[in-house]
């Protein structure tokens, strides 16, 4: 897994996992910054927020008129067709969200709920989404020994739920992960050296 370091000690990991690509980014770059500089990823989509600062996503009267809807602590999207109205947790623009967010070009499944339960007791397929931005050990590029099977159980998740694009805004990291290989190659030039 490549690590690219510039002179800002900004570091960036890349790497692939099955059909995905995927991108993390060091405590500089977050959720605002991302969307910011690429807006293009969440616009003309659909999203399935798991997470807005570590807790559920809450909606206002205007979003719910909007189409937005809320089903299991999971909030899903109409088409997004404007970045300024998104919420997430806004700390400012430099700081972690602990936001957790599935893109998808069509509206997205029911993904059932937001699992609130113990990491070690959950089971992937009985109804749950385990959400993984506040978990310190969730790290792509350098799994955490205190929770052995995290990443595991994050790939698995992801491979059963089919996003295009997962976001997370967690402590140390933007992380982001997509189908589209292009998509992580223009995240990483646009956020720090490719």
């Amino acid at each position: 897994m490549p690590s690219i370091q510039d002179s800002d000690d900004r570091i960036i990991q890349k790497g692939v996992h099955g059909p995905y690509h995927w991108i993390t980014f060091s405590d500089y770059a977050y959720i605002g910054t991302f969307l910011a500089t690429f807006p293009e990823a969440v616009l003309g989509h659909h999203l399935a927020v798991t997470s807005r600062d570590s807790g559920v996503r809450r909606l206002s009267q205007t979003e719910v008129a909007a189409g937005w809807c809320l089903r299991g602590g999971i909030a899903y999207s109409p088409r997004i067709t404007d970045i300024t109205s998104l919420g997430f947790q806004r700390d400012g623009l430099d700081s972690p969200g602990y936001d957790e967010w599935y893109v998808f070009e069509t509206a997205p499944p029911d993904l059932g709920h937001r699992y609130k339960g113990d990491y070690f007791k959950f089971k992937l397929g009985m109804g749950d989404v385990m959400t993984f931005e506040s978990r310190p050990a969730f790290v792509l590029h350098d799994p955490n020994p205190y929770m052995p099977g995290i990443l595991d159980l994050f790939w698995n998740q992801l491979l059963e739920i089919r996003p295009k694009t997962y976001i997370a805004d967690g402590e140390d990291h933007l992380t982001i992960v997509s189908k589209d290989w292009k998509l992580i190659d223009t995240a990483g030039q646009r956020l720090g050296r490719p």
